[in-house]
């Protein structure tokens, strides 16, 4: 009985410090996909929402005058590639290797949409700037309308161009924030389980959270405090 105990114990043993090594992986492969969408947002969502809002101010404030004068602007029209976040190698992670909680799960299912609806924005706006490329002939109030979402003299408007760079910020942001959660959750797991394991425990691989949040890309948490709270979630 006691060679059987002192067995089950070495084996618990063996399985818990296979998944610290797992954590570890899922830690650094969570954190490179919040740096994959935090280098996204710093290098051109936030540029790229920031000027479509201020031109539409000044669309506001040109139709408020009235002046007769055509409204004069200019668009950042760059093709954007897809990303490749590291999200099949985290799914196999949490899912495989890991005795991943519901919370991290869900966390995980949240991440993996805002990443398609991204990817889905993306390819939409790319798709537009394709049409607008190709048809050089249209005329400056037309690329207007299209990239305002303005009506034309028939009544029909398009509002895809700037429904697809609200998405683009919004789901950026969502990306961020569900990977830099699932980062924090494993961290908090694996210090449980080092505490478990002992001093045969490896390190615990630790983010530069700090200079993360300094380097301001993760957005206002308290928008998502619901979902959290719904999840049993502390961040």
């Amino acid at each position: 009985m006691a060679a059987q105990r002192l067995g089950a114990k070495a084996s618990e043993k063996r399985r818990d410090l296979e998944q610290l090594r797992a954590i570890n992986a899922a830690i650094t492969t969570a954190g490179s996909t919040l740096n994959l969408f935090g280098s996204l947002k710093k290098q051109y969502v936030a540029a790229l929402a920031a000027d479509h809002e201020a031109r539409t101010s000044e669309l506001k404030e040109w139709q408020a005058k009235s002046s007769g004068q055509p409204f004069e602007f200019s668009a950042d029209l760059k093709i954007l590639s897809p990303l490749r976040p590291p999200i099949p190698a985290l799914e196999k992670l949490l899912y495989d290797k890991i005795d991943a909680s519901h919370s991290i799960l869900a966390l995980f299912g949240f991440l993996t949409q805002s990443i398609d609806n991204l990817d889905w924005a993306m390819r939409e706006r790319n798709a537009i700037i394709e049409q607008l490329q190709a048809s050089p002939s249209k005329s400056h109030t037309e690329r207007a309308q299209i990239h305002f979402g303005l009506a034309s003299s028939e009544g029909h408007s398009d509002s895809r161009y700037p429904d697809c760079i609200l998405a683009m910020s919004r789901y950026t942001n969502d990306s961020i924030v569900f990977s830099y959660a699932i980062a924090k959750q494993m961290v908090r797991d694996g210090e449980a389980l080092r505490l478990k394991i002992g001093k045969e425990a490896p390190s615990l691989v630790q983010p530069d959270f700090e200079r993360i949040e300094s380097l301001k890309i993760i957005p206002d948490l308290d928008e998502y405090q619901a979902i959290f709270a719904s999840l049993q979630v502390e961040i």
